[in-house]
């Protein structure tokens, strides 16, 4: 039987707390975070299993995709140095990126106009299994790394 639980940031009260032992009750505690899917949008979660620190993050932004993909390798490297040099161990981290454009065609007589949007919707999902560092100390890695991704933007 593994050992779950839920370290999260409450960023309206400055406080972490574990999920059991604020009121017994059993649902996901979004205090102080926007939807996921809102531009600007950065919400990051640590929960520990057994030795492993399990990071969840989502951010959404809006930007050039080449540069903002160029950055989430920066700083995923970043990410993992760190660790590294916390003494930590990084089982991995990952990032999917999701971009939608939007192109628009617009007919007048025969002429066929394209208008293409300048900038992206970028949607990040990153999730980390790291070992052997605090759990708010991989949730902060996360954060700042996200963080860092959406100046870029």
């Amino acid at each position: 039987m593994s050992d779950l639980h839920h370290v999260k940031r409450d960023d309206d009260h400055g406080e972490n707390y574990t999920c059991g032992a604020c009121g017994g009750h059993d649902h996901e505690h979004h205090h102080g975070q926007p939807a996921a899917d809102e531009i600007g949008a950065l919400r990051v979660v640590c929960h520990v299993h057994d030795d492993a620190r399990v990071v969840s993050g989502q951010l959404t932004l809006r930007g050039d995709a080449a540069r903002v993909k160029a950055e989430v390798q920066a700083q995923l490297g970043g990410m993992a140095r760190t660790v590294a040099a916390m003494g930590g161990i990084v089982g991995h981290i990952k990032v999917s990126c999701e971009t939608t454009t939007v192109d628009v065609y617009s007919v007048t007589d025969a002429q066929v106009d394209l208008r293409q949007s300048p900038e992206a919707v970028i949607k990040l999902n990153l999730a980390a299994i790291v070992f052997a560092i605090e759990p708010e100390d991989a949730e902060e890695l996360a954060r700042q790394a996200l963080s860092a991704v959406a100046a870029c933007a």
